[in-house]
């Protein structure tokens, strides 16, 4: 029997959990993609997105997370909007996992609700993503951001974290460290 080797690095291919598709972790596959290069004997620097960055993903994965870095939205809420509403959040839920995220769906409901009142109709498809494409907003995640044709938002700020050691971890800093902005090509 042949066998299977451990290491990443002799076989790449065994991250692929890390997309969830057969795993059955659907819910927490962040946790698992930090966890798992380090089962499987790589022990290198760990680049990612913002989803293994989240509570629930470095609960999951421990001090194999530390380290890690990731480019993700600007966790500071820095407009009037953001700050009075995260405020009010955490206010009533006692924490707040991860702002922008709170703030993007609070302004999403917002834009929704804008982009409805402009078509008068809601099963106009098209209509709502002329919308969307036309739309200057400004909300809880940044001042004058809209839209491109492809539906991604354009004009927020960025920045590279690192996760920090378990012992280093509070809700106050979700984590992780803001190095700063990403590198312009």
């Amino acid at each position: 029997m042949r066998r299977q080797p451990r290491d990443v690095t002799e076989q790449p291919g065994r991250l692929r959990v890390a997309r969830g598709l057969d795993s059955g972790f659907r819910r927490n596959d962040g946790g698992l993609r930090n966890a798992l290069p380090s089962g499987l004997g790589y022990d290198g620097p760990i680049y990612s997105e913002v989803v293994p960055t989240g509570s629930n993903a470095l609960d999951i994965a421990g001090e194999a997370a530390t380290g890690l870095k990731a480019v993700v939205p600007n966790p500071d809420l820095e407009t009037d909007i953001g700050r009075e509403f995260l405020a009010s959040f955490n206010a009533r839920y006692g924490v707040v996992p991860w702002p922008w995220f709170q703030g993007s769906a609070y302004d999403g409901v917002y834009i929704a609700a804008e982009c409805l009142r402009r078509t008068n109709d809601d099963q106009d498809a098209d209509g709502f993503r002329d919308c969307l494409n036309n739309l200057t907003w400004s909300g809880a995640i940044g001042d004058d951001y809209s839209f491109d044709e492809n539906g991604d938002v354009v004009g927020v700020s960025h920045v590279v974290i690192e996760v920090l050691p378990v012992a280093e971890r509070t809700p106050q800093n979700l984590g992780f460290r803001v190095l700063g902005p990403p590198p312009v090509p």
